[in-house]
């Protein structure tokens, strides 16, 4: 779409945009959505011109919903004010399902982007699978919970362990620690607590 606008109606070359950071999801999402805000402004002044445009305006939308659910992982956890490692390991596995989902999406488009998004996303998936990262899963009340299954067990295992590890101390009180800023209202559920689309 970028070859076929920029020369023929501004009379010039310019560097075509490229992907130099492969995770500026949002912002990509974002202009991708209003450049199809304006697609009929765009035909119009290129039909004026007398300027044949062959732009796959299916695709640029089907590639703006694709990322979407990205956009709205990020802005999520953008706007979080206590984004925890449970949120972070929730984000990074709802958007792993989603990019599995779409590594053979009939768009060429999607299917790249959907396997250069897992690549990095499994890179740092790493980071959130330590025993800190586990607890921290297991002990978050947001969580979905499959008590039969093995990664529950060994995380149940690996919280009594680290519990049995710390001192006692009867005489203290414990303090309950509210959470504010929480938006249980999202219309994403990254905790898996009901099915998703």
């Amino acid at each position: 779409m970028f070859d076929t606008v920029s020369k023929p109606l501004l009379g010039k070359t310019y560097n075509q945009p490229t992907l130099d950071t492969p995770t500026r999801w949002n912002s990509t999402h974002v202009m991708l959505r209003e450049c199809t805000k304006f697609k009929q402004v765009l035909v119009a002044i290129l039909s004026a011109n007398s300027i044949s445009v062959d732009v796959d305006w299916r695709s640029v939308e089907d590639v703006q919903l694709f990322l979407e659910v990205p956009a709205k992982v990020s802005t999520q956890l953008g706007t979080s004010h206590y984004c925890s490692l449970s949120k972070a390991m929730a984000a990074n596995t709802y958007l792993i399902d989603h990019c599995n989902r779409n590594v053979d999406h009939v768009n060429p488009v999607i299917a790249e982007a959907s396997q250069s998004m897992l690549n990095s996303l499994i890179h740092h998936s790493k980071d959130l699978t330590c025993k800190v990262a586990n607890i921290a899963k297991f002990l978050d009340l947001r969580m979905s919970r499959h008590t039969t299954t093995e990664d529950y067990k060994c995380d149940h295992s690996l919280v009594e362990t680290m519990l049995e590890m710390l001192p006692t101390r009867d005489d203290e009180v414990i303090e309950v620690i509210d959470f504010p800023g929480i938006d249980y209202e999202s219309d994403l559920d990254l905790f898996g607590s009901t099915q998703s689309t």
